[in-house]
């Protein structure tokens, strides 16, 4: 469980009375020796260039009916779902193992594609088009009003064979401002709305932190970013992409003071690290986990778990299946209380770090702490009744779209209701 304030002094000396725990044995031997052997057909190698890439043809083209089929199949799925929602799009995520977004765009581009763009979708099930062409002419035409849609079509469709898809977009985009007569300024006002920012983990420990901007204020960041760099001296060994990368980091945190911010689940906005015990004392190299990313690895969960900055709180983790010890009695607090309290909240967002809908990623520091047995029917406020939700499936379980439960295993099992 956690412990609140620990001091790292005595954290360190309770980690000298930690003993070594068992790990799991790892494989000796590859799973496969030669990997494009175990994977290609067998007679690939023997085909003459040109087969080969004829071959590569048909399979693209055979590739590119499939998707035709696939996108009548997500539209008739469309078509079936009557829920304002779309809750369909959850049945899609699970079934396909997308994210609920991916999914949602996924209904929609085929709704799109069978209901206002048949030449399209014609093409697509010849393999004359693949399926990223079919989507940027079915996303294009989102921008458009519905009775615009086939004229689209009639613009770009004959030359899109032949084109890239960056070509492709090129001639979209334009033919999509030459058929919207609307002024630039409403066009612009209109993408205003779509600005954001988002996080996107990407491989060995970092992510990207993606900006839509308007282009002006964009353009403007970038440049003082560039212009601060020369206020460094000649001898700072960074790249100039790493010292403008150096330099946003310094400006975002140092200029939004963390307790100005607004508090979710009693604690400011924070990173959580994940490190066991083990790792931490150099007896060994365990990937630690850094909430809302992943995996990182040991020297990095190391580094974050020394800053002096930082509060340590005590987890105590099974050495068997990894999960998160309840100690249940301690953080039970029964029928008497609805909000789980500081020292649950922290347990089940530490235990669970997204939202438990299967194919969700929604951090749980974002979301609703639920009774998975509602507290109004005498479901009790402690660790195997509480789960983080994202607020749109915690919509989709309280109206009964959907319903789950905790195994003693810690897995979730989801029941579609339709």
């Amino acid at each position: 469980m956690f412990d609140t304030e620990v001091d790292p002094d005595a954290f360190l000396a309770w980690l000298d009375d930690v003993g070594e725990l068992d790990q799991p044995p790892m494989p000796d031997e590859p799973l496969f020796e030669d990997e494009f052997a175990a994977w290609a057909p067998p007679n690939a190698r023997e085909l003459s260039t040109d087969r080969q890439l004829g071959r590569l043809i048909e399979v693209e083209s055979q590739i590119a009916a499939l998707h035709a089929e696939q996108q009548a199949l997500l539209g008739a799925l469309a078509e079936a779902d009557g829920s304002v929602e779309g809750w369909y799009a959850e049945l899609v995520s699970c079934a396909l193992r997308v994210p609920v977004r991916t999914a949602q765009r996924m209904l929609a581009t085929a709704q799109t594609l069978l209901t206002l763009l048949p030449a399209t979708t014609h093409a697509l099930s010849k393999g004359d088009l693949t399926m990223r062409h079919a989507q940027v002419i079915a996303e294009a035409s989102w921008k458009l009003p519905p009775e615009l849609a086939g004229q689209l079509e009639d613009r770009v469709l004959d030359r899109a064979a032949a084109q890239t898809v960056a070509q492709l977009r090129a001639a979209v985009a334009r033919s999509v401002l030459a058929l919207n007569p609307a002024s630039a300024e409403q066009r612009h006002q209109a993408a205003r709305q779509e600005r954001t920012v988002e996080l996107w983990p990407a491989d060995d420990g970092m992510a990207e932190l993606r900006a839509l901007l308007p282009a002006p204020e964009a353009q403007a960041i970038y440049q003082r970013l560039c212009e601060a760099t020369r206020l460094l001296p000649a001898s700072d060994a960074r790249t100039r992409g790493q010292q403008r990368a150096d330099l946003l980091v310094d400006a975002v945190l140092s200029g939004i003071p963390a307790d100005a911010l607004p508090q979710q689940h009693g604690r400011r906005p924070s990173i959580n690290v994940l490190i066991a015990a083990s790792t931490l004392r150099g007896h060994d190299d365990q990937p630690g986990w850094l909430d809302g990313y992943g995996p990182i690895t040991a020297d990095q969960a190391r580094q974050l778990a020394a800053d002096p900055t930082g509060t340590w709180r005590r987890l105590v983790i099974d050495p068997v299946d990894g999960q998160l010890m309840d100690y249940g009695h301690l953080l039970d607090y029964g029928t008497t209380v609805y909000r789980p309290p500081q020292a649950l909240a922290d347990h089940v967002i530490a235990r669970d770090p997204a939202c438990v809908f299967p194919t969700c990623s929604q951090p749980s520091y974002r979301a609703d702490l639920d009774h998975i047995h509602p507290f109004s029917r005498g479901g009790p406020t402690r660790p195997d009744n509480i789960a983080p939700l994202c607020r749109r499936h915690h919509n989709a379980k309280t109206r009964g779209t959907f319903t789950y439960t905790r195994n003693p295993d810690g897995i979730f099992t989801w029941t579609d209701q339709h």
